[in-house]
């Protein structure tokens, strides 16, 4: 009987398959910060800010300043996550799988760049006499007005 083979030889795969959604996610590599920082200023700080102004308010540009981003809520636009790390991941992987109001046009392809620049930007703490700004559009904390 060629059924229960075909059965016992076709188990392991079905199991996988069925455990596809399950699956922990793979931990992020380890970033460097100093890396991070070269790509941030080569790539995105056309765009965004790494510094905040004076009175220590975000600066706005293009895209919102990136001071204090690691670890803030994510604007109306990012459904209001938590852009924790893995979060920060997965958007510079792709932003336009956040939704349809995201307007970076830029993507991160490579893991070690981006896990470089998450690296990079959780060492932009906002400072305690900041005031805390509320969340924004994109994945910033402030953006600028809209012509």
């Amino acid at each position: 009987m060629k059924s229960p083979r075909l059965l016992l030889l076709c188990l392991p795969i079905l199991a996988a398959a069925g455990m596809q959604g399950h699956v922990a996610a793979a931990p992020l590599p380890k970033g460097d910060p100093i890396r991070g920082k070269a790509y941030f200023e080569q790539t995105c700080a056309s765009c965004h800010a790494a510094a905040l102004g004076p009175d220590n308010k975000p600066i706005g540009g293009i895209g919102p300043s990136l001071v204090g981003v690691v670890g803030r809520r994510g604007g109306p636009d990012l459904n209001n996550v938590i852009l924790d790390p893995p979060t920060l991941d997965k958007y510079l992987a792709n932003p336009d799988s956040f939704g349809p109001d995201v307007e970076m046009p830029i993507s991160v392809n490579d893991a070690t760049d981006r896990a470089d620049v998450i690296a990079y930007l959780a060492t932009l703490k906002m400072p305690k006499s900041a005031p805390v700004p509320a969340a924004s559009s994109s994945a910033g904390n402030q953006t600028s007005p809209k012509p």
